[in-house]
């Protein structure tokens, strides 16, 4: 987890921001008529007002720290998954 963070903030320090522009691209090209037909929180959304809204989140999605966080996050729970298989393989094999 701390290599990503490293990795992320100070090695490929544009792949975050490339996702991030990548985001507001297609929050620039999407019709928000749809988006006002499933979210009823962007009804008194204007464009502009939308396309901020999903800057900011993915300013804070896209943060190296959070990237970091899922990261280990996701580790943990991998490693979860994996004592568990473990676990039942070895008691299996004791039978």
């Amino acid at each position: 987890s701390s290599y990503t963070y490293i990795h992320y903030q100070f090695i490929d320090d544009t792949f975050l921001a490339q996702k991030i522009e990548e985001r507001i691209r297609l929050a620039k090209n999407y019709d928000l008529s749809e988006v006002k037909d499933t979210n009823p929180l962007a009804e008194s959304m204007n464009k502009e007002e939308f396309i901020a809204r999903e800057k900011q989140l993915s300013d804070m999605l896209f943060s190296p720290f959070n990237t970091a966080s899922i990261t280990l996050f996701g580790f943990i729970i991998l490693g979860f998954i994996y004592a568990i298989g473990t676990t039942l393989v070895i008691r299996k094999m004791q039978i």
